[in-house]
């Protein structure tokens, strides 16, 4: 019995360690910087955070799907990052 305790804590932690770096964050900002390969993000508290663009990358804008190449600076966007790549951009305002 003991060594089914401690196995099953033992697998546990080992479950717990494996998934941590899965998890994708968000950021709120404003894009500071942008070209092929990064984004360049301004984010109140954090200052600035440099991620990487990949063809996995998504861009909603006005509820449309669209490209990342239309992202612009000074455009205030949601960012979903995980392991250091943008997964996710949502354009909540993009400069006139």
């Amino acid at each position: 019995m003991k060594r089914l305790i401690i196995l099953t804590m033992s697998l546990t932690i080992i479950v717990a360690f494996s998934v941590l770096p899965c998890v994708a964050k968000e950021y709120k900002g404003e894009i500071v910087k942008m070209d092929k390969s990064r984004l360049e993000l301004s984010v109140k508290g954090e200052g600035n955070l440099s991620f990487q663009v990949t063809n996995l990358t998504r861009v909603f804008r006005d509820g449309e799907i669209a490209e990342v190449h239309r992202l612009l600076p000074h455009s205030r966007v949601r960012v979903v990052e995980k392991n250091g790549k943008v997964e996710l951009v949502i354009v909540e305002e993009a400069p006139k």
